[in-house]
């Protein structure tokens, strides 16, 4: 059975600066963003409930590829190789 797991990124810090987040104003998480990052993998780490993930994927915004980096740790055999970034996967691209 295949199981798909959707997680949004933290808070990013294009939204705390009120500009528009896509490739070109994207500058990672926010200090929040951050925190809910490690909140997420501190929780997977401790449930252990995607120790099985065989992927993960992201897009090729910073926001999306530091909150993957950070919550690695938490996702077994899969977060030990660099998520797999994915422009498609990105939900705006002015």
């Amino acid at each position: 059975m295949t199981r798909l797991v959707l997680i949004r990124h933290g808070l990013a810090q294009c939204a705390v600066d009120s500009i528009v987040g896509g490739i070109k104003g994207c500058t990672g998480l926010a200090p929040d963003g951050r925190t809910q990052a490690e909140r997420l993998r501190d929780r997977l780490l401790r449930t252990g409930e995607l120790r099985d993930a065989d992927a993960v994927y992201t897009s090729v915004l910073p926001r999306a590829i530091e909150t993957a980096e950070i919550i690695a740790p938490g996702l077994g055999r899969a977060g030990e190789a660099p998520a797999k970034q994915d422009a498609d996967l990105c939900e705006l691209n002015p």
